[in-house]
């Protein structure tokens, strides 16, 4: 078998029970995939690679809407009923790509306020803020991992019949 995706990226530090599960939720997850660079590349070359799982997703299903973001949890910001990208009728996203993961907070912020400054203008961009503005530095945060992510839907194809009905299961 092999060893998860982000297996790299997180091996430095000890992560908790918690950390382990928000990973592994996204493993096993429909609409959230990895989408992560060498673990061995610089930050310029971690930022290129984003860039270019961007455009390339872009070039292959435009028209698009979509919006980058950053989490601590993946799946959380997907699935949850207050605020989940899964349950937004408005834009009815898709899919969610993790472009990069930071056990520190502040280069996942970085990475998100360049890829929102490198695609804003795009059409179909939906980021209003700059980006990086929801960095927590609490010591006590239940997960310390940062995530940089990309979420869209292509218009491409036909839409998801649930969101005929008002709701998406």
């Amino acid at each position: 078998m092999d060893a998860p995706v982000w297996e790299q990226h997180v091996s430095s530090i000890n992560l908790d029970e918690a950390a382990l599960e928000v990973l592994r939720s996204v493993d096993g997850h429909t609409s959230i995939f990895w989408r992560l660079p060498s673990k061995t590349g610089t930050a310029g070359s971690a930022l290129n690679h984003a860039i270019n799982v961007v455009k390339s997703t872009l070039e292959a299903k435009a028209p698009m809407s979509f919006k980058l973001g950053y989490t601590h949890n993946p799946s959380w910001r997907w699935d949850n009923t207050l605020y989940g990208y899964k349950h937004d009728l408005a834009y009815k996203f898709q899919a969610m790509l993790v472009l990069c993961i930071s056990e520190e907070p502040h280069s996942a912020a970085m990475m998100e306020a360049a890829l929102i400054s490198y695609f804003k203008g795009t059409p179909g961009c939906q980021n209003v803020r700059a980006g990086g503005d929801n960095v927590k530095t609490d010591p006590m945060a239940s997960v310390p991992l940062h995530m940089v992510y990309w979420v869209y839907r292509s218009f491409k194809g036909r839409p998801d019949p649930s969101f005929a009905r008002g709701k998406r299961s």
